[in-house]
């Protein structure tokens, strides 16, 4: 995920790791929002962990999700501004997929091939 080489470079050197896997937990949050509206929080809870999982260990995934955000204001304002651009970001995603669904479906189809030599020219 590139929120989280994002958030490693942004953040300030006093946050520990912890704190930073939450912050992450919350930028997950948000790009899982829209899609999880008409759904159960446990639904969007096991994608967030799925999200999570691809950048860290399974249980740092699962504790910055469980556990308590520290009280520390300026902290709590960076969580709720991850948890905007997380949503921001999946807004973004939604609205290119309703305006172009068959360049989505070619990307996909093009993602899809990549490895397979389908689309790698023989050597000569």
């Amino acid at each position: 995920m590139n929120a989280w080489r994002m958030l490693e470079a942004r953040v300030p050197g006093s946050i520990s790791r912890d704190q930073l896997d939450q912050a992450l937990a919350h930028y997950a949050y948000g790009l899982t929002q829209p899609f999880y509206t008409m759904r159960s929080a446990r639904e969007q809870v096991d994608a967030i962990i799925l999200l999570l999982v691809k950048v860290l260990p399974e249980e740092r995934a699962t504790w910055a999700i469980h556990s308590k955000l520290s009280d520390d204001d300026g902290f709590l304002n960076t969580c709720a501004s991850l948890a905007g651009l997380g949503e921001r970001d999946a807004l973004a995603i939604i609205n290119l997929k309703s305006r172009d669904p068959q360049g989505d479906e070619a990307k996909q189809q093009q993602v899809a091939s990549v490895g397979t030599g389908a689309d790698e020219e023989e050597p000569e």
